[in-house]
């Protein structure tokens, strides 16, 4: 649930027309400044190949993630998305019990 929260604020910030993030590249760049621990260890890895030649490296697998804002998201979501989302869900609405107003007990789901 944090990555999709942590997606849906990073692409709000994206179509933001102030930060004037123009290519995909810029995009990725900019998700990436703000990964924390795990995330952020394996996005430097593929940053530091990026940092002499950007995305011209032969390496397919680091011009997949920089090419495009959905690739990055992707490979993210493959790497650190919620496996068990159907029964992690499902495990959730059986201990949901309205204890606050309407509004919040909804934006649960």
């Amino acid at each position: 649930m944090k990555l999709k929260k942590f997606l849906t604020q990073i692409k709000i910030r994206i179509n933001n027309k102030r930060l004037k993030l123009t290519t995909p590249f810029d995009k990725v760049i900019y998700a990436g400044m703000h990964l924390i621990e795990k995330p952020l260890k394996w996005f430097q890895s593929y940053l530091s190949k990026t940092q002499t030649n950007r995305i011209t490296t032969t390496n397919k697998e680091v011009r997949y993630i920089f090419s495009s804002w959905e690739d990055f998201k992707a490979q993210l979501v493959q790497m650190y998305g919620d496996f068990k989302k159907e029964e992690t869900v499902t495990r959730k609405l059986y201990e949901l019990k309205q204890t606050e107003s309407a509004i919040v007990y909804m934006t649960e789901f």
